[in-house]
């Protein structure tokens, strides 16, 4: 059976607040207002998926924005689903924040229109992508757009509540 969760009882479930305090001025929290959905197994409750994901941008509309600022924050008990490949191996690397084992991936996305002609892209843009694990949960964080130091600031802000 599906359920739909609100903030207060995924952050109960998690134990902690694992949202960054001081985000980008132009970025603003998405979707806070919908329920977080969660699968139970009709058996015993047990949770089969509690991937949670916190969404800021700095639009929301409908219109195509290629250049759209972004950061993403999953967080779950029984680890990250892997639906997405964000970074090949060799565009990620260990690192370590603040004495938190991190792997840490940049990629340079590209984005449309695209040339009907040559198919080259209007231009690109940079990717960030961070995933580990600390006190039991399990992190990704990805960003779109934002600058290096952006990312990297976010990141020391939830690995160090």
């Amino acid at each position: 059976r599906f359920e739909s969760w609100t903030l207060a009882q995924v952050l109960d479930y998690l134990g902690t607040d694992p949202r960054p305090l001081a985000l980008p001025t132009d970025l603003f929290p998405l979707y806070m207002n919908r329920g977080y959905p969660v699968s139970v197994r009709l058996s015993d409750g047990e949770l089969l998926y509690d991937n949670f994901t916190f969404s800021y941008a700095d639009y929301a509309g409908e219109e195509y924005r290629p250049l759209t600022r972004s950061f993403d924050l999953t967080v779950s008990r029984s680890g990250i689903v892997d639906d997405v490949v964000y970074c090949t191996p060799d565009e990620c690397s260990p690192s370590v924040l603040s004495d938190v084992s991190v792997v840490l991936g940049r990629r340079t996305m590209d984005y449309g229109p695209y040339d009907p002609a040559t198919h080259l892209p209007s231009g690109f843009y940079p990717l960030f992508v961070a995933d580990f694990e600390q006190e039991g949960l399990h992190y990704r964080a990805v960003s779109h757009n934002l600058t290096e130091a952006e990312f990297l600031d976010l990141l020391r802000q939830i690995v160090s509540r």
